[in-house]
Formats: structure tokens, sequence, C-alpha cells
């Protein structure tokens, strides 16, 4: 859908305010988003019927206030972010446990402090059997490219654990300067990378 734009000098609008007494068409140029007209003096066009622009954005409306209230904050409870741990901890106000679900290499080579590990397919009721389960976990696996965290954290559910998911992961926490352990700290990937024998 087209939004006509006008450049012109508007002489005179009638009493109902529909026909502007305007220039005529001197020239067109074109745009992916718009049709813009150039025009000069002399032309009568009529406004009623204006094409709306459209909207990406707007193309499905926003919900009702007390739909997105409901919605956003089950959101919240659901996930946390890097700016909020880090804040934690500086503040010492550690009462949640972080778990690292990347493999045991990557966890040995750089990762948050005091964060725990346990890949993510090694949770189950005989891996967790001695976890306090009064004490809320936080998952997180290499960033927003891995769904990793998001499902350690639905098997921990399933097993009685109050859990949220760390969103961006171990990527967003190097990006936003959040301090490392490990062997390599800086120096370790980035992202995961598929083995060779599988490429």
């Amino acid at each position: 859908m087209y939004m006509y734009t006008i450049d012109c000098i508007i002489d005179q609008i009638d009493s109902n305010h529909q026909t502007y007494h305007r220039s005529c068409i001197d020239s067109i140029t074109y745009n992916k988003s718009y049709i813009h007209y150039q025009l000069i003096r002399g032309d009568v066009m009529n406004m009623t019927q204006a094409t709306p622009r459209y909207s990406a954005v707007l193309h499905t409306p926003a919900a009702p206030p007390e739909q997105a209230a409901s919605y956003f904050a089950m959101r919240a409870a659901y996930e946390t972010d890097v700016a909020d741990v880090i804040s934690d901890m500086h503040k010492g106000a550690i009462a949640f446990q972080l778990l690292d679900v990347r493999d045991a290499v990557a966890y040995e080579q750089c990762h948050i402090p005091g964060a725990i590990h346990l890949a993510g397919r090694q949770i189950n009721a005989q891996t967790t059997a001695d976890w306090d389960r009064e004490q809320t976990i936080v998952t997180y696996c290499w960033g927003p490219a891995c769904n990793g965290a998001t499902k350690a954290a639905a098997t921990l559910a399933s097993l009685g654990f109050r859990v949220k998911e760390l969103l961006g992961g171990m990527e967003y926490w190097r990006l936003e300067g959040g301090s490392l352990e490990g062997s390599l700290k800086e120096q370790a990937p980035l992202h995961w990378r598929m083995p060779d024998q599988v490429r």
C-alpha cells in the first residue's frame, strides 16, 4: 500500500473542507514506501480519500491494556536479564542459583562467576536429587540463538524447581561486560560451533 505525500502551496479550502485548491502535477518520484508528487499551481485535488500509511508495527493491533499487563507480568515470572543478575551480584543479593547448561568444555573455559554446571541433557531426578527446591534456578546457555536454557528450564520445572531463564545467555553476559571465570575467560569462543565431524 502506498501513502501519497504532496508538496505544494494551498490556495484555499472550500467551506466543507473537502476540496483543496492546489497546483497540478509537475513530476512524480517513486519510492519503495511512497509516491511523491511535485506540483505546480493551477490544479484542484480532492483529499477526502487520502490513503493511510501502512504500519507493519500496528498491522496486528496492540492488545488491550489489561491483557498486556497480564502477559508482561507472566513473562517477567519466567525470565530475567543480564543487567538484573549483575545488579544483584553487585549488591550481594544472590538469592538464586545460576546454572550453566552448556557442555562441560564450554563451562570449564568460560562461565559466569558462581554458576554451577549441568548439561541440559543430563538434567533428571537423579542428577538434581540433592538440589534445594526452595531456591530459584536461573538457567543460561550460549545466547539468543540457543534454546538450551529454555529446554533445561522446562525440565527443571517439571521436576518441581522454581526456575527462570537468563535472556541473552553467555553471549550477552560477555557483550554487556559481565565478569568471567574459567581457563580462557575472554579468549573462549563466544558462540557454539558445529563439530567438524558432523559438518
